[in-house]
């Protein structure tokens, strides 16, 4: 019993210092990343084809209030909505849709995307609706070590892109991810 332990546990240390290599090349890769003149619909197709490569079938909507040509780096932007798809789906078993759109700019701000995870199913989030901050995840009861560690990079490679992350809420109840990240006009 004893030895089926320390194995249960060394392949616990392995599974999670193997999620965090992955997740810290996945940092490193958004961080050299260069932008480029992409097509607001290529960028949203491109999100399509990498949910369904990771067997998520979480419809991509949107585009809509955005200039048809973005300057971004789709890889990182794909990587971190890809993962936050996966994270809705360890922690809530669904991430029914991921909708693209113009976030409202502050005058003289740099035009900003917001992608939502939203629930068409408008069942909320429980346990979150006083959580402040989308770290309160790591503190619900069943959310698996990999999850917290996808949940810290996400994070990180967010706020390096000079965005923010937060829950999507409507009438106090939490119904999903708000990411607002800073992109440029390319018309």
């Amino acid at each position: 019993a004893e030895l089926e332990k320390c194995r249960e546990t060394a392949s616990f240390l392995f599974n999670t210092f193997r999620r965090i290599s992955l997740n810290h090349h996945l940092l490193t890769d958004t961080l050299q990343a260069e932008p480029e003149r992409i097509e607001t619909a290529a960028v949203v197709q491109q999100l399509r084809v990498a949910l369904a490569a990771r067997g998520r079938e979480t419809p991509v909507t949107g585009g809509e209030g955005l200039p048809s040509y973005l300057k971004l780096a789709a890889a990182p932007l794909t990587a971190i909505l890809g993962t936050l798809t996966d994270l809705a789906f360890d922690v809530f078993g669904r991430a029914d849709r991921l909708e693209i759109a113009a976030a409202p700019s502050m005058e003289g701000e740099a035009a900003r995307l917001r992608v939502t995870f939203d629930n068409i199913s408008e069942t909320p989030w429980e346990g979150l609706n006083d959580a402040k901050e989308v770290a309160a995840i790591a503190f619900r009861a069943g959310v698996r070590t990999h999850s917290v560690v996808d949940l810290l990079y996400v994070e990180k490679m967010i706020s390096l892109q000079g965005g923010t992350l937060s829950f999507y809420r409507e009438q106090d109840h939490v119904f999903g991810f708000e990411v607002v990240l800073p992109v440029e006009r390319a018309d």
